[in-house]
């Protein structure tokens, strides 16, 4: 039963023999298309062939490997991250294989956008050992944490790196993100010392940026126009202009700004820049106090602008505060509810209803305006503004006659904003409120407690206080007391 044996074993070998042969040849012949030919959906279509027709041949997971770098390199990223993807399992299959196909599809991933999913598979090549490919992944790695913004994960790779293998500390690219990550952190001088170490058209410009940031407006001026020289034909050329006219508006050189914004605009007429170089004109002619002028440019603005642009946020609140200057505050209060409706959110919403609460309480709409307050207070809690609300709502209590609320607000104030400007005008309203009441005694009490809150230093509203309390003595009979009180 045997006999046959022999006979069979051998045609299958030949036969397994002539399938390795022709994938060989396949892929041998794939190789020297892309060494004549390139990348090409050709050389594609010639990797493809290996596997299609000898799925087990050892040669499979480096042809699918080939025929994703060809689509890679020809643009083609979801199809090469397909063929990258079956890589691993892939008869022929081997460990340096699947590294690089893993860090190929991080490749892909970075390149559409996906930063969260490169950088998942440059951490799996990271991980392996301390090969090339290890080394490359990490230098990955490092790029897709700029890209993230995540600068602390940044400098702990970046580092790992450069101790790993020094040499990539000399690269600019690792330099300049070096640079970015003191940037982001406020660290200006250290990162303009990374940028001066990297000789290009973004290093140039985040060194006359750093400069900027520090005041140094005619130095970074000067950095910029040297930056336009050197790179004529710059890709960021309206994001220098503009930058030049942001320098020259912040330095107070309006003159200057204006003409440097009109640039903007007559060179750039389509660029994102063009709607920010006219609301910075209009911003223009509001300190100038040209306000009729300053409105009618944010009018034509808003007619362009798209409803979602967040500048438009900052249009409204510039109409707005036109308006008040003018006493056409019924506008006023319409510009700043606009934002409130459209930007509940938003950087100048806060201001915005701090602004409109001001207003009724200057028209004497007490009610109102604390109702205003109390809706500040549930949205904003914390915000910078929030003791101005208190001390509006306070004033606007005591107009009411109801002092026991006001009294409450401004002893929370004098608790919180101690030796300030607003703990000095909350001192003085609280004094005021007892003198109104002709309770003297509780005002001399109150001020020997409250004098070591006061401002080491001078302030208007302590004069006014100072006032107040010396009245009280006199009224009491502590003349002296009064007359020391009164001297300062």
């Amino acid at each position: 039963m045997w006999k046959g044996l022999p006979l069979a074993l051998a045609l299958f070998v030949a036969t397994s023999a002539a399938a390795q042969e022709s994938a060989s040849s396949l892929i041998d012949e794939a190789d020297a298309l892309l060494a004549r030919k390139g990348p090409s959906m050709a050389v594609v279509d010639a990797y493809r062939a290996v596997y299609q027709k000898f799925d087990g041949s050892e040669h499979c997971a480096r042809a699918r490997y080939m025929a994703g770098d060809c689509l890679f390199q020809l643009g083609e990223l979801k199809a090469a991250d397909q063929e990258f993807a079956k890589v691993k399992g892939a008869s022929g299959d081997r460990a340096i294989l699947d590294a690089c196909a893993l860090l190929r599809r991080g490749q892909c991933a970075f390149a559409q956008g996906d930063y969260a999913e490169a950088a998942k598979y440059f951490e799996k090549v990271e991980d392996g050992d301390e090969s090339y490919l290890a080394r490359d992944a990490r230098f990955a790695l490092a790029q897709t944490w700029v890209a993230l913004n995540e600068w602390e994960d940044f400098k702990e790779t970046a580092d790992r790196l450069v101790e790993a293998w020094p040499g990539y500390g000399e690269r600019p690219e690792l330099r300049f993100a070096y640079g970015v990550y003191h940037y982001h952190k406020g660290e200006l001088e250290q990162a303009r010392d990374f940028f001066r170490q990297v000789e290009s058209e973004r290093a140039r410009f985040y060194t006359a940026r750093t400069l900027g940031e520090e005041g140094q407006y005619l130095k970074a001026i000067q950095q910029y126009r040297q930056l336009l020289v050197r790179y004529p034909e710059t890709s960021l050329a309206e994001d220098v202009r503009f930058a030049i006219a942001e320098s020259f508006l912040r330095s107070g050189q309006r003159a200057l700004a204006r003409s440097a914004f009109e640039e903007v605009l007559q060179a750039h007429p389509d660029s994102r820049h063009a709607l920010a170089a006219r609301f910075k004109l209009a911003t223009i002619l509001f300190r100038e106090e040209d306000f009729n002028r300053a409105l009618d440019s944010l009018d034509a603005l808003l007619a362009d602008l798209p409803e979602d642009d967040t500048l438009r946020e900052k249009v409204l609140m510039l109409q707005g505060l036109a308006y008040f200057q003018l006493g056409r505050e019924s506008e006023a209060d319409h510009a700043f509810s606009a934002i409130l409706q459209t930007f509940p959110e938003g950087r100048t919403s806060s201001s915005a209803l701090f602004r409109m609460m001001h207003h009724y309480a200057r028209n004497q709409n007490w009610n109102q305006s604390i109702g205003l307050g109390h809706m500040f207070m549930d949205r904003y809690e914390g915000d910078p503004l929030e003791g101005r609300v208190q001390l509006i709502q306070s004033l606007d209590y005591l107009e009411l006659g109801e002092t026991g609320q006001a009294r409450s607000l401004l002893g929370k104030l004098l608790d919180t904003h101690a030796a300030t400007d607003l703990g000095e005008k909350a001192l003085f309203l609280l004094t005021w409120s007892y003198y109104g009441e002709q309770d003297f005694n509780r005002i001399v009490t109150n001020y020997r407690h409250m004098a070591r809150k006061l401002l080491p230093t001078p302030n208007p509203w302590r004069a006014r206080t100072y006032y107040l309390i010396a009245e009280s003595y006199y009224d009491l009979g502590l003349y002296q007391d009064a007359s020391d009180l009164y001297r300062l």
